[in-house]
């Protein structure tokens, strides 16, 4: 039926770099000239959207992008390489800087180490189908991570971590920060500069306390969304 290809494609251009989270679509008879249909069959196009749950009606204000079908529900601590194969997505790392430095004042003490003791400073875009969804900065101590090569921050660094390294990542810290995306990063995401998105910093502990990595994370929210599940506890 026609309205089930108009809805598909309208699908494809939510899920695309075209319209934002929040973003209203364009006025229905906007919509239903576009596609030289009926306003009565475009509506039922806009409906199967609101079913999915990527569409939202605002009464007296139109139809709003209000989800992608990019998007991830965590329930328990999960990798985005472990998410993305949960969701039939494929995923690529590319590294922009991986060097060893003199720990920071700043990064030391999250990583529970000596001022000036050697981590390893990584800098990695990660695609998400082929779109930039985070650009995350990372800090290893370089004692725990004697073999770490570029080859394995192309792959899962918790994969590394955990099966390569040896190590049982019990939890994660998060603190979550909205921020106007410098332009540094900016390029990196495929955003404007000052477009707002998600800074995640997230510290990873082993069951006796040892910290095993510090990141950085700028999340692309126009193209990714992560929902999570705390179970309460009583």
């Amino acid at each position: 039926m026609i309205y089930i290809l108009i809805a598909n494609d309208l699908r494809k251009r939510i899920n695309s770099d075209e319209f934002r989270l929040n973003q209203p679509l364009p006025r229905e008879v906007i919509l239903a000239e576009e596609y030289q249909v009926s306003r009565m069959t475009l509506r039922r196009a806009i409906d199967c959207l609101v079913e999915d749950g990527l569409i939202e009606r605002r009464h007296g204000s139109g139809n709003f992008v209000i989800d992608k079908e990019i998007a991830h529900e965590n329930k328990g601590l999960n990798s985005l390489t472990e998410l993305s194969q949960k969701n039939n997505k494929s995923i690529v790392s590319q590294v922009l800087s991986f060097s060893m430095i003199p720990a920071p004042v700043s990064v030391a003490q999250r990583l529970k180490i000596q001022h000036g003791e050697l981590v390893y400073y990584i800098v990695r875009v990660r695609y998400l189908d082929d779109r930039p969804v985070h650009y995350e900065e990372s800090y290893l101590p370089v004692k725990l991570y004697p073999t770490l090569s570029i080859a394995h921050l192309e792959k899962s660094k918790f994969d590394y971590i955990e099966k390569e390294a040896g190590f049982v990542i019990e939890g994660n810290y998060f603190t979550f920060l909205p921020i106007l995306t410098p332009a540094s990063i900016a390029a990196y995401l495929k955003v404007e500069e000052g477009t707002p998105t998600m800074q995640v910093t997230s510290i990873s502990n082993a069951p006796d306390g040892t910290i095993l990595d510090f990141s950085i994370t700028t999340e692309n929210i126009h193209h990714y969304q992560s929902t999570y599940y705390f179970r309460r506890t009583r």
